[in-house]
């Protein structure tokens, strides 16, 4: 599940202030906790996201047919579990282009 701020404007003014930024370009930074490690300390993924059978199936897929969709992202540390089972990875995730579950998408391609 994922969940995300709410923006009102308490004014026009100010409503209209933060319109123009969302239409300027925000960029949206994850701080994500993944399984496993990544192949190389930073990168970027750029895979067509594919929504279009989201509504029926609830998934969401890279597919050639999907919309461009980029995401930048910097490992910034490695952890293991206690037994040393399992290893997981926190990184930090920036969505270029926002795309309905893009981040989960591209670093489970990774």
């Amino acid at each position: 599940e994922t969940s995300g701020p709410l923006l009102v404007g308490k004014t026009l003014k100010g409503f209209e202030h933060a319109r123009k930024q969302i239409v300027a370009g925000i960029m949206k930074d994850y701080l994500v906790l993944v399984h496993g490690t990544l192949p190389t300390e930073r990168g970027e993924c750029r895979q067509p996201v594919d929504t279009s059978t989201y509504a029926e199936s609830k998934r969401v897929r890279i597919d050639k047919a999907g919309q461009p969709a980029t995401t930048v992202w910097e490992a910034i540390a490695e952890y293991e579990s206690p037994d040393r089972s399992e290893k997981y990875t926190l990184v930090c995730c920036r969505m270029v282009t926002l795309r309905t579950h893009q981040v989960r998408v591209h670093m489970q391609h990774m």
